[in-house]
């Protein structure tokens, strides 16, 4: 099972910074691929197992994990600051606007709807990135104590 959920969260991961990437380059993903949104729900997924396994099992974090632990630790930054400069665009009527926590800010243009709902795309998918990278750490992990 954590050799399954090792490789599914590796994928994950890995497709998670793929869609960064694209759309950092102005790939609009979210138009191409509609159910993107699900890797939200995959997140959880992947988490409840993690802690299974850690009340169960004691991990012990050797030399060689801490550079990924220090990669992740990046990563986290990177959500943080993501999540909290950016807004909500929404589209109403052929209107462009921001909103917070349901509060309408401004109104705005379609080039900075497009770049402010990219942004909040790159946010949602580096918590992916922090997440299954989370998740493929402790399977990779307990993968590994269980086979030495």
């Amino acid at each position: 099972m954590n050799k399954g959920l090792f490789y599914l969260s590796t994928l994950l991961f890995l497709a998670s910074i793929v869609a960064t990437c694209l759309s950092l380059l102005g790939f609009d993903i979210e138009k191409t691929l509609p159910l993107i949104w699900l890797n939200n729900i995959g997140v959880f997924i992947f988490l409840i197992p993690c802690g299974w396994i850690l009340s169960k099992n004691k991990i012990e974090f050797t030399a060689q994990h801490k550079f990924f632990v220090i990669v992740l630790g990046l990563i986290y930054l990177l959500c943080f600051f993501n999540s909290y400069f950016n807004m909500t665009p929404i589209e109403k009527s052929g209107h462009y606007f921001l909103i917070n926590h349901g509060n309408q800010l401004q109104i705005i243009n379609e080039v900075q709807y497009l770049k402010t709902r990219t942004g909040n795309f790159i946010s949602n998918s580096t918590q992916w990135m922090f997440f299954y990278g989370i998740s493929m750490m402790i399977y990779f992990l307990n993968w590994k104590k269980k086979t030495a």
